[in-house]
C-alpha cells in the first residue's frame, strides 16, 4: 500500500471515525482570533452527550468546582482554552472507544500514552509558552493519531513492523519507512489535513519525531516531540514500544531545557496521570 493509495481512505474516512463536527470546529477555534466564548458555547450546546460530559468533567475534584451546571458557566469558570482542551480529549477518546482496528488493547494503550504526552506538553508551555500551554496539551494528545490509523487499515503490515523494531530494537518509523515506504507521521498530516486542524496541530502530527526539520512551528512541535518521549521514559508507553527512546539533546537545547529537569517533570505527570486516569475512565495499564 502507497501513501497514495492511504490518502485515498483518509478522503472517503475509510481509516477511522470521524471526528464530531462540533469537536472539529471547536478545536478550529484554537486559531481563531475571533474565537468567543458565546460562539464556543454555541457550538458545544449542539451536543448534548458532549455537553453533559464536559458539565460533569467540570464539577470534578480535579478542577475544584461543584456548582456548574451549564457549558455558559463552564466556559465562564474555567475558561476557553481548558474547556476546548476538554473537548479535544473527548472526542479523541470517542474515536479510540470505537477503533476496530489492531487491537483494543494496543488502542487503549495508544490512549494512555496520549493522555501522559498531552499532560507533560501543558507542563512544558507552562514553563516556556504559558499562553499555549492548552494548545500544547492538545496537540499531543493527537500526536499518534497516525499510527492509529494504521493499525486499523494495513494492520498486518504494521503488526510485522513492530515485531521487526522489537527484535532489532529499531524505531517504528524506520522500519515503517523500509517496510511501508511511508510511516505514521505522514499518515498524521493527511488526517490532520482532513480534519481541518490549525497548522501548528497539523506540524506536530508530521514531525514529531524529527521537529527540528519542521519548516515552521518548531518550538511547539519540539515540545510535543519531547514530551512523547518523556512519556514513554515515565513508563506511559504502549504495548508494542521494546525500549522508550532518551531524549535527544538538540531537542532539549532548542527549547532551552535540561536532562535535569526531566524527572522533576515525570514526577508531576505520575501525580497527574493518577487524577486524568479517574477522571476519562482510563485503565491504569494498557
Amino acid at each position: 500500500m502507497a501513501l497514495d493509495d492511504v490518502a485515498v481512505k483518509i478522503a472517503r474516512s475509510e481509516n477511522l471515525s470521524i471526528l464530531p463536527e462540533v469537536g472539529r470546529q471547536v478545536i478550529r477555534l484554537i486559531d481563531d482570533p475571533d474565537a468567543s466564548v458565546a460562539k464556543l458555547e454555541s457550538l458545544i450546546e449542539r451536543d448534548p452527550a458532549m455537553s453533559a460530559k464536559i458539565v460533569r468533567v467540570a464539577n470534578s475534584a480535579y478542577y475544584g468546582h461543584s456548582n456548574i451546571g451549564s457549558i455558559g458557566r463552564a466556559v465562564t469558570v474555567l475558561g476557553m482554552n481548558i474547556v476546548r482542551s476538554l473537548v479535544t480529549t473527548i472526542v479523541y477518546q470517542q474515536v479510540v472507544k470505537n477503533y476496530d482496528g489492531l487491537s483494543k488493547g494496543f488502542a487503549y494503550g495508544l490512549w494512555r500514552h496520549s493522555l501522559a504526552t498531552g499532560i507533560v506538553a501543558r507542563i512544558l508551555a507552562k514553563i516556556k509558552m504559558p499562553l499555549k500551554a492548552e494548545n500544547l496539551y492538545a496537540a499531543s494528545l493527537i500526536h499518534n493519531v497516525g499510527l492509529l490509523s494504521m493499525g486499523r487499515f494495513c494492520s498486518d503490515q504494521l503488526v510485522t513492523v513492530i515485531a521487526e523494531a522489537r527484535k532489532g530494537e529499531r524505531s517504528i518509523l524506520e522500519v515503517e519507512r523500509e517496510q511501508l515506504g511511508f510511516d505514521h507521521t505522514e499518515v498524521g498530516e493527511l488526517i490532520g489535513q482532513k480534519w481541518g486542524l490549525p497548522e501548528f496541530m497539523i506540524t506536530a502530527l508530521r514531525y514529531h519525531h524529527s521537529p527540528l526539520e519542521a519548516p515552521a512551528n518548531q518550538e511547539t512541535a519540539t515540545i510535543v516531540a519531547v514530551s512523547q518521549l518523556a512519556a514513554q521514559r515515565a513508563g506511559y508507553t504502549f504495548e508494542f514500544v521494546a525500549t522508550p527512546e532518551p531524549i535527544p539533546t538538540e531537542w532539549l537545547e532548542a527549547i532551552e531545557l535540561s536532562e535535569d529537569q526531566i524527572p522533576a517533570v515525570e514526577s508531576v505527570l505520575h501525580s497527574e496521570m493518577e487524577k486524568v486516569q479517574q477522571l476519562f475512565n482510563v485503565p491504569a495499564a494498557a
